[in-house]
């Protein structure tokens, strides 16, 4: 038997470019996520199912319109990816959908056991989602486990109420590890930089100190993060700081020029200029926004 054990991590490696696209597309995959959601879904079984030792799980494909979720939690096992065979270990998610086969390998001395969800929908060929992708905490997704398998044995629960919020939760992790699989497949240097960058963005961050950071000089630092990120390392660090200023703004009542001071800005002048540039919204304006929708008197 063919076993690919990087098939996971090789594939997104091959789809960088189309991973950033979803990333940056997730406004309209949200959309798309809505319009699933909203079709009349049916559960028809959930389950932890646990494979027998010392034979193999007997994989079925599904039909149009029929779909199937499994999340593995402990063991090994395989899944038919072409003419190959995918390993699967615990934390995998796997989002089959019309023309897809279930796990059809388990490990004989350490079988497989995940979450199976299968229900149907409408007869749709677009995938919402890659087909595998993991959920990193594998005690979280333990938990999850447990958690809806409780659920769906209750008769007093709404089963459709339930299915859309495992399938919005699993949709959940699945953008998660997208997004980081954006970071984790970049060149070492410029994650060395990026995680610089995203831990001690507070404080001065010059290009000649990322640049050390990642053992270049600044004009192929600069050359690197163009051709890797489409922007510069000035902009990723001024991209980072807006990011936790809006974290601030959203969960506090500080004041602007501690907002900006906080965030590595020396001038709050300059913070609420970079931050209009980026949000449309001056910074108290765009706290009046995330308090209050639109609320109220606009702020200034």
């Amino acid at each position: 038997m063919a076993v690919n054990i990087d098939w996971q991590r090789g594939t997104m490696r091959k789809n960088i470019k189309k991973l950033r696209t979803v990333v940056k597309n997730s406004a309209r995959r949200a959309g798309d996520l809505a319009a699933f959601l909203g079709q009349r879904l049916r559960l028809h079984s959930l389950s932890h199912y646990h494979q027998t030792a010392g034979v193999h799980p007997r994989p079925f494909r599904l039909a149009d319109g029929e779909y199937c979720l499994e999340l593995v939690t402990h063991g090994r096992g395989w899944v038919r990816d072409g003419d190959a065979w995918a390993e699967v270990t615990p934390g995998a998610l796997l989002w089959h959908s019309a023309g897809d086969e279930t796990i059809g390998r388990s490990d004989f001395a350490r079988p497989y056991a995940c979450l199976a969800l299968r229900f149907t929908g409408a007869r749709d060929r677009r995938r919402l989602v890659p087909r595998l992708t993991r959920w990193e905490d594998l005690d979280a997704a333990r938990q999850f486990t447990r958690e809806m398998l409780r659920l769906h044995v209750d008769d007093r629960f709404d089963a459709a109420v339930l299915l859309q919020y495992i399938v919005g939760r699993l949709y959940f992790q699945v953008r998660l590890y997208l997004q980081g699989m954006t970071f984790t497949a970049l060149p070492l240097e410029v994650g060395k930089v990026l995680a610089l960058i995203q831990e001690q963005y507070a404080r001065p961050l010059p290009v000649t100190e990322l640049a050390r950071a990642a053992g270049w000089s600044a004009a192929h630092l600069h050359a690197k993060f163009r051709e890797h990120l489409g922007l510069s390392p000035h902009q990723a660090l001024m991209e980072r700081r807006v990011r936790a200023a809006r974290e601030i703004l959203s969960g506090s009542n500080l004041p602007v020029k501690t907002v900006a001071a906080n965030c590595g800005f020396v001038h709050t002048a300059a913070f609420c200029a970079q931050f209009k540039a980026a949000t449309g919204l001056s910074p108290k304006a765009y706290r009046h926004r995330q308090f209050y929708g639109h609320l109220g008197k606009s702020a200034a």
